[in-house]
């Protein structure tokens, strides 16, 4: 616990503290100059304080236009004390407070910078960036084609501007929700003091917001990374101006922001740029000139072609062959958005054929296809991609900085992470190998990650596995394995925690016709699949089809684990929740009862099944008479009686 404080407020009117050096300072509110000057040297909790009790105690009040000038100056907003107590001893009125804990400057997990001195131009990009986040009071969106350098740009602003701001969060968009990406970031949440056990997505997602904006000190910086189209939805929700400076990057066109577009080099640039990973001297300053052009000045196919180069050693008709035989003939003019990605794949495709990768190296970047456009740790990634029959496992290590080194994978030395570009993942899709055993490993363990223990698992915590498992249904959604029915049913299960009901029911739709198609419609896998798509049909509000799959789900229960079984007794128990919400009691009742009994026989005393099941009776019980039902009551009792509750 923070430590209590206190402030007295002597018969006189003289407050009475001690300073942040632990010196006694005794404030005369009859000399307006002198009260000022002390006042200023108070902490912000002692601040705080006083301006809370200015309205309902007189002799704090005699000092209430010095404290607001101060406040003002100070930029000292109400919230940085609580459980603030005045006490009367004798003539002396006694202030408590408990300081709130400080939060950190650093908000996010990943705060990542480079300097200004690392990149090649944009220095004017910079100081209108600063302007307009200084100036106007809409976000600013960095706006341009992929590979331009939107996110180092917005990286290079925030080294270059750190000490300008109080508290700094960077939020990468991973998935269709920016929502959901903001409360994925555990140490956001723990910075805030957010709770998240038993609390539902949409108010995790608010209360997070809330947060930031109450946060007194400013300004501050919001870094939305790669924000996809349905970002619009938030904008009106984000912390503003004058404390919240919001800077985001995105491809994509978003309403009700202020667009700074980020275009091509300089020729000049664009050389420089090429130097920088070209230090060979097989090709001339006219030469790097003619190869920048044919690839249109575009950063990343800069970067990448240097590189190759490096790596391979090749000559300018080599690299001008590779480039002019693979553009594609209907792809003449960037005369749109649309042509200027086109030809932007068209060159990298054609280095990535003169590249000379390993089987190794393919292998390695058809898993980061299959991983989020974001820095993963080598640890995770080596969790996620190896196991012990990995034929590649020995050189992972090693095949991860050949790729770095040859600009297929970018590296975060400070994380010890790596990521692939979202135009090198589309490049790469089409040139490599790419069935679904190629990823096994990889499927495996996202599957775990998105599975489920009520028992003890938070679902919140689950949340941050969505994208992985959103990115592997999308690419593997053709293949109708049973690797992806298990995949979808606990996406799904997620899907549903967060609120996302339509998205799971979609899901879980394909999982059950594949699994009748896998298993046959009698495999327990399959009413599983049943189960799962009932609970959200349920939530969607169709009743009648929830209730028609969960009694195959029981059926199929009963037949292949017996009616005493607690796999059957869930079964028992989400019937008896969806016939309650049906009207039709006497079965609920029935059902519930069941499930209740079958848990007290087969689990130990304090399960959780058996609480929960004890919960839904009950729930079960008050709708039942509330709708004129009375059976029951007596069965309850006894029930409740056996388990002690």
């Amino acid at each position: 616990m923070p430590p209590v404080n206190t402030i007295r407020i002597e018969s006189n009117g003289f407050i009475v503290l001690e300073n942040d050096k632990g010196e006694l300072i005794s404030i005369d509110p009859s000399n307006d100059t002198l009260a000022l000057e002390q006042l200023r040297k108070l902490s912000r909790f002692q601040l705080d304080s006083l301006l809370q009790v200015v309205d309902t105690e007189q002799r704090v009040a005699l000092f209430e236009v010095a404290l607001h000038q101060i406040a003002a100056e100070k930029n000292i907003l109400k919230g940085s004390v609580s459980n603030v107590q005045t006490v009367t001893i004798g003539d002396v009125i006694h202030i408590h407070y408990t300081p709130v804990p400080s939060i950190p400057k650093e908000l996010t997990s990943r705060i990542p910078r480079i300097q200004e001195d690392e990149i090649i131009g944009r220095g004017e990009d910079l100081q209108e960036l600063h302007r307009l986040l200084h100036q106007t009071r809409k976000v600013v969106l960095v706006n341009g084609l992929g590979g331009v350098g939107k996110t180092t740009l917005a990286q290079v602003y925030l080294s270059k501007f750190y000490e300008d701001y109080q508290h700094i969060a960077w939020i990468t968009q991973t998935s269709d929700s920016f929502g959901v990406d903001l409360i994925n970031e555990a140490d956001l949440l723990r910075n805030l003091a957010i709770e998240t056990d038993q609390v539902n997505a949409e108010t995790l997602i608010r209360e997070t917001l809330r947060k930031l904006k109450a946060i007194p000190e400013r300004p501050n910086l919001l870094v939305v990374d790669n924000a996809e189209q349905s970002f619009s939805e938030y904008v009106h929700m984000l912390p503003g101006q004058p404390n919240w400076h919001v800077l985001i990057t995105s491809r994509e066109e978003i309403e009700g922001v202020h667009v700074k577009p980020i275009g091509f080099l300089s020729e000049t640039e664009a050389i420089a740029l090429f130097r920088k990973h070209y230090t060979r001297q097989k090709l001339s300053e006219e030469e790097i000139s003619e190869l920048v052009v044919l690839v249109d000045y575009h950063t990343l196919t800069i970067e990448l072609l240097a590189r190759t180069a490096q790596v391979q050693r090749y000559d300018l008709a080599t690299l001008k062959i590779a480039i002019e035989q693979n553009m594609r003939a209907n792809v003449k003019t960037a005369h749109s958005q649309m042509q200027s990605i086109e030809k932007v794949g068209t060159y990298l495709e054609a280095l990535f054929g003169i590249s000379s990768l390993s089987e190794g190296e393919r292998w390695l970047l058809t898993q980061f296809v299959c991983l989020p456009a974001e820095y993963h740790s080598y640890a995770l990634l080596e969790e996620l991609l190896i196991n012990e029959t990995s034929e590649y496992a020995a050189e992972f290590s090693e095949t991860l900085d050949f790729l770095s080194k040859k600009g297929w994978l970018l590296q975060d030395g400070e994380l010890d992470g790596y990521k692939m570009h979202r135009v090198v993942a589309g490049v790469v899709k089409k040139q490599v190998s790419f069935e679904e055993e190629r990823v096994q490993p990889l499927l495996e363990n996202i599957t775990k990650k998105l599975s489920i223990d009520d028992t003890r698992d938070n679902p919140v915590d689950k949340f941050k596995w969505i994208p992985f498992g959103t990115l592997l249904v999308e690419l593997f959604k053709e293949t109708g394995s049973i690797s992806l029915s298990n995949l979808q049913n606990n996406l799904a299960v997620v899907l549903q925690d967060l609120g996302a009901y339509e998205q799971a029911r979609v899901l879980l739709e394909q999982a059950v016709e594949l699994d009748e198609l896998n298993y046959g419609k009698t495999h327990p896998s399959t009413a599983i699949s049943y189960s799962n798509l009932a609970l959200v049909l349920q939530e969607l509000g169709a009743y009648e089809e929830a209730r028609v799959l969960l009694e195959q789900a029981v059926e199929l229960a009963e037949l292949n684990y017996g009616k005493r079984h607690p796999s059957t007794a869930r079964s028992y128990s989400n019937l008896a929740l969806v016939l309650k919400d049906l009207g039709y009691y006497v079965q609920a009742l029935m059902y519930s009862s069941n499930a209740l009994c079958i848990f007290i026989d087969c689990l130990p005393e304090g399960h959780p099944y058996i609480e929960t099941a004890a919960e839904n009776y009950r729930a079960i019980k008050e709708s039942s008479e509330s709708n004129n039902h009375t059976n029951g009551t007596h069965l309850l009792r006894r029930l409740l009686r056996i388990i002690g509750l």
